[in-house]
């Protein structure tokens, strides 16, 4: 192992992956890998494998989801008093879009901070339904907090902090134009992603008309899994234009 040759640090951490030789794919083997770097990855595993061999890897990042690699062995170390043994690789082939997803994976452990999880404030008198985007939310990992009326959300959102609020436009005590009024003129902010679900077509055009700076609207019809893959999807956009 020769780590003097190495152009970037390796971070640790720990994942599940799967690993073939090249010449038994699709057969494969679990590893656990214990360190990445955008030109080589460190992992454990009970299967001998020699330098120079050529090894498929499919890595889980969690929410971030799969990459795949074509990589080479570097060094292959026994671990002593264990049937593990501990192999470093090199990158040797990959697509475009998993290097890229890999890499960004790897800058947002590298960078102080980037570890928080993006935190999502719902404001909606319907319990059920703040309870089952609850659930699908947290399914992404991600920080869920929760109001019943527009002024606790309100408190919420000055306490919390959220990346993403998903606010009923009739919420009581406090309605939802009122709400992002106080959010984009009082406060400031016009960072924080507000989807806002309405009861008809036609309260789009209203919202536009007081220019409240909603990033999306939903009929209150949707479904909670659009909702969330839609939350989903803004908030690894929002990954991705901090981590380039």
């Amino acid at each position: 192992m020769n780590e003097d040759k190495r152009l970037y640090s390796r971070l640790p951490n720990s994942c599940p992956a799967q690993c073939s030789l090249l010449d038994s794919f699709p057969e494969t083997f679990p590893v656990t890998i214990i360190d990445i770097g955008p030109e080589g990855i460190g992992f454990v595993c009970e299967q001998s494998l020699n330098v120079g061999d050529s090894v498929y890897v499919m890595i889980n990042l969690g929410v971030g989801g799969e990459v795949k690699f074509i990589t080479k062995v570097r060094w292959s170390q026994s671990i002593v008093n264990t049937n593990q043994v501990k192999i470093g690789v090199k990158i040797s082939d990959t697509s475009n879009e998993d290097l890229e997803k890999f890499v960004r994976f790897y800058y947002r452990r590298l960078i102080p901070g980037q570890n928080r999880r993006k935190r999502v404030l719902v404001i909606n008198s319907d319990k059920g339904k703040v309870e089952s985007l609850r659930c699908e939310l947290i399914k992404y990992e991600y920080e869920v907090t929760y109001a019943f009326d527009g002024e606790s959300g309100f408190s919420k959102y000055i306490t919390e902090r959220p990346d993403l609020i998903i606010l009923d436009i009739a919420a009581n005590k406090l309605d939802g134009y009122e709400i992002c009024r106080k959010i984009r003129r009082l406060q400031n902010d016009s960072s924080v992603v507000i989807f806002m679900l309405i009861a008809k077509k036609k309260d789009k055009a209203k919202i536009e008309d007081h220019d409240l700076g909603i990033q999306k609207y939903f009929l209150k019809s949707v479904s909670t899994e659009e909702l969330v893959d839609e939350a989903h999807k803004v908030l690894l956009t929002s990954d991705d234009q901090t981590s380039s």
